[in-house]
């Protein structure tokens, strides 16, 4: 993303043309649109923000305000993603490690009905923004949760400033928002609110307890 200056549109028209159908490139008006490039801690112009793998967390871009350079770093982020993909490479996440990383799964307008509500698993789904300082602190700790909670509660993320959809059906305001969808086929109404801690452990034990409540008695014989 892009608060551009006049003599870097014909890099940057270039870059897109280059990458296009690999990479996507955006352009914002940060005079028009000053409370995002605050969020965003543009101070000059222009900034470069490279939205990788780790979409709370974006790299600012500080090498040569060419169409080549920029889509060379932006490819090289890309790399990483799909080493992460495959379990290689290092995640910049938060400091957690990329394979407790992949235990939180990343919801979309499109997927987030078939994997939460059309699956029989208990589901904690946090909705967050990229540059929600909340959310980047509570990310190491949702994957560390994601991790223990294997094979008993999912966990899931949706970025709600893209998938906009489903923010807007469960309400969400303020990030990062918590629900928790319990077992068995379910509907939108089902989910209800987080109100637990924001450590690992907290999120854990809260987890552990719906998960409890859900499980069906054991039969006597």
């Amino acid at each position: 993303m892009v608060w551009s200056l006049p003599n870097l549109v014909p890099e940057y028209k270039k870059l897109a043309k280059a990458v296009k159908g690999v990479i996507k490139v955006g352009s914002v008006n940060a005079d028009e649109h000053k409370s995002l490039g605050g969020q965003y801690g543009v101070k000059g112009f222009p900034t470069i923000k490279i939205f990788g793998a780790n979409k709370r967390s974006p790299t600012d871009y500080n090498g040569q305000r060419t169409a080549k350079a920029i889509a060379e770093a932006a490819l090289a982020e890309a790399k990483k993603k799909v080493q992460s993909a495959f379990g290689g490479g290092s995640s910049s996440s938060g400091g957690s490690s990329s394979s407790s990383n992949d235990d939180v799964i990343e919801l979309t307008d499109d997927n987030f009905d078939k994997l939460v509500l059309q699956s029989e698993d208990d589901w904690l789904v946090e909705f967050f923004a990229p540059w929600c300082g909340h959310c980047k602190n509570l990310a190491p700790e949702w994957a560390k949760a994601a991790k223990d909670l294997k094979g008993k509660v999912k966990l899931g993320a949706l970025d709600a400033t893209v998938h906009q959809s489903k923010a807007a059906e469960y309400g969400v305001k303020g990030y990062p928002t918590i629900k928790y969808f319990p077992a068995g086929k379910k509907r939108s109404s089902d989910a209800q609110e987080y109100d637990g801690g924001r450590t690992s452990s907290d999120i854990v034990t809260w987890a552990l307890d719906k998960h409890a409540a859900n499980v069906a008695p054991p039969e006597l014989g």
